[in-house]
């Protein structure tokens, strides 16, 4: 298993269910995982899939909050037409009953994503 000093490159050739492991075994990572979430992840749909179907999985919050920030990015330089995903994976965070949220709700960000995407939506119609 890869330790903290592990290069982005290194890290980028491990599965998803490699990478899911290893970051929640990790502190100190939370850039790689980022780097890696916004460049290779959020562009290949199974991939991302595997990411969303598995949050509750994710045992660190920074973790969480990477990829919250990664989709909130897509969507405002990209678009994204995934947006259902996004939404329920921000659902998923909020509607987690208190005792096992562990602090992973970022509110912020998620009204951030969910405000972005309902521009998008209106602007579409």
């Amino acid at each position: 298993m890869p330790d903290n000093t592990t290069s982005i490159d290194d890290l980028k050739e491990l599965t998803d269910e490699e990478l899911l492991k290893y970051i929640n075994r990790s502190t100190g990572v939370e850039a790689k995982f980022k780097s890696i979430f916004e460049t290779h992840i959020i562009t290949d749909n199974h991939r991302l899939s595997f990411w969303l179907q598995n949050r509750v999985k994710i045992n660190q919050t920074v973790y969480v909050k990477a990829i919250v920030e990664g989709l909130t990015t897509k969507i405002q330089t990209q678009g994204f037409n995934k947006i259902e995903d996004l939404i329920e994976f921000c659902l998923f965070q909020i509607t987690l009953p208190k005792g096992e949220r562990k602090n992973r709700v970022y509110y912020h960000l998620i009204s951030l994503v969910l405000n972005t995407a309902e521009k998008r939506l209106s602007n579409s119609f």
